[in-house]
């Protein structure tokens, strides 16, 4: 049932898998969930460092509990906006590229490609140190290894997106795309992917 999360570790193994037991629903289900779980209790490890008092001026009578449900809820609306802005902007690009693949497929490689994305917000979530005007740095970033030595906002912002999970999750739409369409070599197919992901990912932190 859970075999999905080898996407982690295996994309191409998994997607494969994932392609002969045409159960995407179901998987597309439990990684909403797992993407779900993650973020609350990233919000739960958020909630009480100055990073959330500066970003959220609510009332001190607001009970802890219903502040990580409503922060979660809006954590997760964003990751949906996410979704669906990278879905389109791959449509397009697959309209070039990748003629065979659906909307449905790219969907579901996009939000399985989420997991990573999850898994570093998380992760972030027990080191939060570095600040630049309202947004935390990714310690799996570049920015957070050039930020004693960069103090141009915009410049950390910019390379606050080219980060670890970024690029795992840029992997993880690669090989969803190789294995559903097959047109190119996994070489030519990730660089397309990267680029186009990296690029998306900049443009849309400015504005999401």
């Amino acid at each position: 049932m859970f075999y999905w999360l080898e996407v982690l570790g295996k994309p191409l193994e998994t997607f494969k898998k994932i392609e002969q037991a045409n159960k995407a629903f179901i998987n597309i289900l439990f990684i909403l969930i797992t993407i779900s779980i993650l973020q609350y209790f990233s919000i739960l490890n958020l909630i009480d460092t100055l990073f959330v008092e500066e970003l959220v001026e609510l009332s001190v009578d607001i009970p802890e509990t219903l502040l990580v449900v409503i922060m979660s809820g809006f954590q997760l609306f964003i990751t949906f906006v996410n979704i669906i802005f990278l879905g389109i902007i791959f449509k397009l690009i697959s309209l070039f590229f990748f003629k065979t693949m659906n909307f449905k497929t790219i969907m579901f490689v996009i939000i399985l490609a989420q997991l990573p994305n999850s898994l570093s917000l998380f992760i972030n979530s027990f080191f939060i140190q570095g600040f630049m005007e309202g947004n935390v740095l990714s310690i799996f970033s570049l920015a957070y290894l050039v930020a004693g030595f960069v103090d141009l906002p915009i410049v950390l912002h910019i390379l606050n997106t080219v980060e670890l999970f970024q690029v795992w999750s840029a992997v993880i739409v690669a090989a969803g795309f190789y294995v559903y369409n097959g047109k190119y070599s996994f070489g030519k197919t990730f660089t397309i992917v990267f680029v186009t992901y990296l690029l998306i990912k900049t443009v849309s932190s400015f504005f999401i």
